[in-house]
């Protein structure tokens, strides 16, 4: 397999642009490319996919605001932008999730390990969720009304209350993010994280499968114990009918 910056790839190549139903999905190095301004960048993100956007400290992963919490309910707007990405001062791009940016929820995987078996598993969301290498995996990007960050063993599923890097940002260890499945046109990809292998089941979700299964058991086991009693009875009327003798009513 080929290696990228020291990793394998994954299984798949992913492709410039792909066709997702009728929705084509655009190059996202036209917008995040290391040639164009980073406002060019934030503004694009602002005002092509209506993102929240904020500055992160050049070699860091922390605001370069005072506070990031307000723009957690409304995103800044232009003018703000323009004050914090075009004053010269070397930043990276970060973005809001959750409500303020359209639901927008990230799947983080840590481990490229982790990130290769998803997806294995599922190969054509792998090839149309909007995805970001990152320094030691990679973000999977779609909508769904994430309400906290969920903390699992290979990364995190993040929502309201969160942020994240956004190409052409740089990782403290100087690996720069890059998108590798671009970003649709028109709206973001909306799933069930769930049902897509991005999120765990919930012990609530759990329980009520368990509580389906047995219904659904229990049912059966009606119907076989019902199946047995009318055999049984037509076995007793056969049985009389040979004798000559009308059976008991008791059936």
């Amino acid at each position: 397999m080929a290696k990228t910056q020291g990793r394998t790839a994954v299984p798949f190549e992913p492709k410039p642009a792909i066709n997702c139903g009728a929705q084509k999905l655009e190059t996202m190095p036209n917008i995040a490319s290391k040639e164009r301004n980073i406002l060019e960048v934030a503004l694009a993100y602002r005002q092509r996919f209506g993102w929240s956007i904020i500055p992160i400290k050049t070699g860091t992963k922390k605001p370069a605001v005072r506070s990031w919490k307000p723009y957690q309910q409304a995103p800044a707007d232009e003018k703000q932008l323009r004050r914090w990405f075009g004053n010269s001062k070397q930043r990276s791009v970060a973005v809001i999730l959750g409500q303020v940016s359209g639901n927008l929820a990230c799947r983080d995987f840590d481990l490229e390990s982790a990130y290769r078996t998803w997806a294995e598993r599922f190969g054509e969301l792998a090839r149309t969720l909007p995805t970001v290498r990152t320094s030691r995996g990679y973000h999977v990007y779609f909508t769904a009304r994430i309400e906290k960050t969920i903390h699992l063993d290979d990364g995190e599923l993040r929502g309201n209350g969160a942020y994240c890097l956004l190409p052409p940002g740089v990782h403290p260890d100087g690996m720069l993010y890059e998108w590798v499945v671009p970003i649709p046109n028109g709206k973001m990809p909306e799933i069930d994280p769930v049902k897509a292998g991005l999120a765990p089941v919930s012990n609530r979700q759990k329980r009520t499968e368990e509580n389906r299964r047995y219904l659904k058991k229990s049912e059966e086991i009606r119907r076989d114990q019902k199946a047995i009693v009318v055999s049984d009875e037509i076995k007793l009327a056969i049985t009389a009918a040979e004798r000559g003798h009308t059976p008991s009513a008791s059936f």
